[in-house]
């Protein structure tokens, strides 16, 4: 293997928002846009970028912290982690190459619909999501053929307990987020290269 490329990255960040329009989770498989108020998110990440000749290597950790308007007697943040990792591998000799992207996201703190049409906050579970991608170019790199994976973990719904106190107490809810497990194949022709 060829000369290693290494490379980093650290930001942090702060939003502040009045009146925010967001989407709010009104049942399983539907949302809403509306105004929660004042929203604030707090956060930092870091990233390392590794690469040669052959391979790829990705990596990013964030952790965010995010106030949704709603209970502003505690205003408390609910901090949320995300690890992403992204893998790849060159085969000149073919022009192949093969991908491979993980998604670690943390619980996180989403708008619900409660049952009197209120806002609440629930913290929906943390997981997880893998895909895989293949692409072989071929006839001078005219054509590429891309197929893969999406959601090799297979999630589909997640639970979520709510965390703003209040007449109603606590509760739970799931939320959909993907239809499963998904196959695509995708076919480009570039006339000009």
């Amino acid at each position: 293997m060829g000369k290693w490329s290494v490379n980093g990255t650290l930001d942090a960040f702060g939003n502040s928002i009045n009146d925010k329009i967001e989407l709010i989770v009104t049942s399983a498989t539907a949302a809403r846009y509306g105004n929660i108020g004042l929203y604030q998110s707090i956060g930092s990440n870091i990233g390392i970028v590794a690469t040669n000749d052959k391979l790829n290597i990705r990596t990013s950790y964030s952790h965010t912290g995010i106030y949704n308007g709603i209970g502003t007697e505690d205003r408390s943040f609910v901090w949320t982690p995300q690890l992403v990792m992204q893998g790849g591998y060159r085969i000149a000799q073919t022009r192949t190459s093969v991908q491979f992207f993980f998604n670690r996201f943390g619980k996180i703190s989403r708008v619900f619909e409660g049952q009197n049409g209120e806002n609440i906050v629930r913290n929906q579970d943390a997981y997880s999501m893998l895909d895989m991608t293949v692409n072989q170019k071929l006839w001078q790199d005219k054509l590429s053929i891309t197929t893969g994976l999406r959601n090799l973990v297979g999630v589909t719904t997640l639970s979520s307990t709510q965390i703003s106190s209040g007449a109603h107490g606590s509760g739970g809810s799931s939320v959909t987020i993907s239809p499963g497990r998904t196959f695509f194949i995708s076919l480009r022709y570039a006339f000009n290269k």
